[in-house]
């Protein structure tokens, strides 16, 4: 079945950390790191809020995830969708919940380690 974006991208919603190493993008949660987009060292930062793969770059800007593979392969945002769905195929979407768990969890061990 094809999907079209919105549905790609709700589908993909908390598969972010595993979507992208499987396309071949390097993203480390809550590290600042090489942007995959354009090399900048240490200038690139993945904290996916609420599963989207929300990242920043100094130089290149911020989206989520679907916007960070348009970027690094150079494509439209139907061709990224396609690159996604190929990897998430029929994964049942992340609860909510457990969602903001994990972000909860993330939140405690920053400030653990401060």
């Amino acid at each position: 079945m094809k999907m079209n974006i919105t549905e790609t991208v709700k589908q993909a919603r908390g598969h972010w950390p595993h979507i992208l190493p499987a396309l071949g993008v390097k993203v480390i949660k809550n590290r600042h790191q090489a942007c995959p987009v354009c090399g900048g060292s240490d200038s690139f930062s993945f904290d996916d809020k609420e599963g989207r793969g929300r990242w920043f770059c100094n130089q290149c800007g911020a989206g989520d995830g679907l916007k960070l593979v348009e970027k690094v392969f150079g494509v439209t945002p139907s061709e990224a969708a396609g690159k996604v769905n190929a990897v998430t195929g029929n994964l049942p979407p992340v609860a909510p919940e457990i969602i903001a768990a994990v972000e909860a969890e993330t939140e405690a061990d920053r400030k653990a380690a401060a």
